[in-house]
């Protein structure tokens, strides 16, 4: 659901990094998640268009949204042949933050050109839906 800016009244004064905390420590299973996992997790989601690049970032919120709440998962990509390549050709023995945005990028064919939206929009102001009044992600 789309909203006028004007329609959603005054954003949070909870900075956006200050708010991913919030939510992390509010949740516990969110405490084991890798940060970029939780960064990538809990940031709004645009489906696509002319405003929100040509496919949006609904997918890869989606992706990282479900290994946010999933060790399960988590533990599958950690010892999957990709992260084992990899690991071996960035000479390193543990899966970090680092790994992780990796995959995530190369999962979804993202590289550093900036013709893609980055895999975190950073400084996004949160607001209270103006239907639910919730302040949970969708």
């Amino acid at each position: 659901m789309w909203h006028h800016v004007d329609c959603l009244g005054t954003p949070s004064d909870t900075a956006q990094d200050e708010y991913l905390e919030q939510r992390r420590l509010a949740t516990p299973e969110y405490l084991e998640t890798p940060k970029i996992i939780l960064d990538v997790a809990l940031q709004p989601t645009s489906r696509g268009g002319l405003k929100g690049f040509t496919a949006g970032n609904i997918r890869i919120v989606s992706i990282a949204r479900r290994l946010s709440s999933s060790p399960e998962d988590r533990k599958s990509i950690e010892t999957s042949p990709w992260m084992a390549a990899h690991l071996i050709e960035q000479e390193k023995v543990g899966v970090t933050d680092s790994e992780w945005e990796n995959w995530l990028k190369g999962e979804f064919g993202m590289d550093e050109d900036e013709s893609y939206e980055p895999l975190v929009v950073k400084d996004q102001l949160y607001y209270t839906c103006p239907v639910c009044t919730s302040d949970e992600l969708i």
